[in-house]
């Protein structure tokens, strides 16, 4: 049973490693020119093909069956796993827009919508238009809650099945 947060990170570990690694990779190219369609330089970056925001449902689904082998299938266990596994892929990215932010680098890592952007201090820039983002959408919703039920789904069904 994932109890605790050092046995959920043992379950996601692997998945906080590649998403650092796409994360780099995603920051690499965008600081080395490659097109947008590849690593979008606007505020959120949508659309493209290197980022992390599509691993979440493809690490559920993984997540679950690994839940499932441990004949673990509850709520709790899916959300918590999603939960470190979005801390552990979250926290780099917000390190990262800070450093972009600062430091201006044109990726983005810095590109804030409009409203966010009329605000003078870097700082509010990266908590208001970084932090809040990457913990409230993409941590709490997308990753936590969004993978967690993918991850209980499978993990139920793989239990039955068993």
């Amino acid at each position: 049973m994932v109890t605790s947060c050092s046995s959920a990170w043992r379950l996601v570990s692997a998945a906080v490693w590649i998403s650092l690694a796409v994360t780099l990779a995603r920051l690499l190219g965008a600081l080395g020119g490659l097109p947008d369609f590849l690593v979008n330089r606007e505020a959120g970056g949508a659309g493209a093909i290197i980022g992390i925001s599509w691993l979440a449902p493809i690490f559920a689904v993984w997540f679950g069956r690994k839940l499932a082998a441990m004949g673990e299938s509850g709520f709790k266990s899916a959300l918590c796993v999603n939960f470190v596994y979005g801390l552990g892929a979250r926290i780099p990215v917000i390190l990262i827009m800070l450093l972009a932010t600062l430091g201006d680098w044109g990726t983005h890592y810095d590109a804030y919508p409009p409203h966010v952007e009329e605000q003078q201090a870097p700082l509010a820039q990266w908590f208001f238009g970084g932090v809040l983002p990457q913990v409230g959408f993409w941590l709490i919703l997308w990753t936590t809650l969004v993978g967690g039920v993918i991850t209980w789904l499978v993990a139920r069904r793989g239990v039955r099945a068993g």
